[in-house]
């Protein structure tokens, strides 16, 4: 992604393959490629979303999605919804929008114009279809958990420090792994009507994620009944270098498979292998059976 242009590589050999140039003639500010490698999914800073065919590189549609910049975007496949295929997109505008795609055209569905009640700009959606829920969070420092179809606001978070990251580590059973050594944290605005609360009463169901902010990584568990969450671990580099981003490394099946978006229910943060980049040029990597740093590699180059 670099200007108003996209680069195709290959994966395995990282061979450089074709560009994309000049989509909508403004600058390319998020994508997404779909599970069958067939089409592109375009983020500009115009608010558009491009339908882009991934073998010609011909635009196939484009739609208004938002007022400012597109800054993420994410695509359920029809396998996983049972119908029209579900794109989530967040702006610096503050809004989430839920679009079907039908008939290779995404139709806007649902809104929340101000997601995070002040209209911060949405830095990352992460759909949660165990749970019918979705995360996201903001450029600033905070993050929140919506209704997957109609995008209400179940919970509101405040984190002390701007935030950098977010990753799914687990969740959909319940919680026994840990012993957490603090409550909450941050100011949280809770739904108590939440649809959760209602309908898994009779069960703790507990979401653990992973949460950059600013110098340390916290590892949080959220109960999606009580809508109260822990922090069981932080991680920190002894220099205090701020985090940048983070991803996780899942172990299925004795097989090494990254995941970015974990709605599986299976799999609890013990189970996985986080990393994290840094703002200095490292990667920093956690075995999180014993959360402790397996390894600090250096590198010349700054890692976003």
């Amino acid at each position: 992604m670099t200007g108003q242009s996209l680069r195709k590589y290959d994966m395995f050999t990282g061979t450089y393959q074709s560009t994309y140039d000049d989509m909508a003639n403004c600058e390319v500010t998020c994508f997404l490629v779909d599970r069958d490698g067939r089409r592109i999914f375009v983020g500009n800073s115009r608010g558009q979303i491009l339908l882009i065919n991934f073998v010609s590189g011909q635009l196939v549609q484009a739609v208004d999605g938002h007022q400012r910049e597109v800054t993420c975007l994410h695509l359920i496949p029809k396998s996983r919804v049972g119908g029209a295929e579900m794109l989530y997109s967040g702006s610096n505008d503050g809004q989430i929008r839920l679009f079907h795609v039908s008939g290779g055209v995404p139709v806007l569905q649902h809104s929340n114009e101000y997601a995070m009640s002040d209209g911060t700009p949405i830095s990352k959606i992460v759909p949660l279809l165990a749970f019918q829920l979705i995360l996201a969070t903001t450029l600033s420092r905070s993050w929140g958990l919506f209704h997957a179809i109609t995008l209400k606001r179940i919970l509101l978070v405040h984190e002390a420090t701007p935030i950098s990251g977010l990753v799914v580590l687990g969740g959909g059973g319940v919680q026994g792994c840990c012993d957490p050594d603090e409550g909450a944290g941050g100011d949280s605005d809770a739904d108590p009507d939440s649809p959760i609360s209602q309908q898994r009463a009779a069960t703790r169901k507990i979401l653990t994620f992973a949460l950059a902010v600013s110098t340390e990584i916290l590892i949080v568990s959220l109960d999606l009944v009580s809508l109260t969450r822990t922090t069981s671990h932080k991680l920190t580099l002894s220099n205090h270098v701020y985090f940048s981003n983070i991803a996780c490394l899942k172990y299925p099946h004795n097989s090494v498979n990254y995941s970015s978006s974990c709605e599986q229910q299976a799999s609890s943060h013990m189970e996985v292998t986080l990393l994290a980049t840094t703002d200095d040029g490292c990667i920093v990597v956690w075995d999180m059976t014993t959360a402790r740093r397996d390894s600090l590699q250096k590198h010349d180059n700054k890692y976003n």
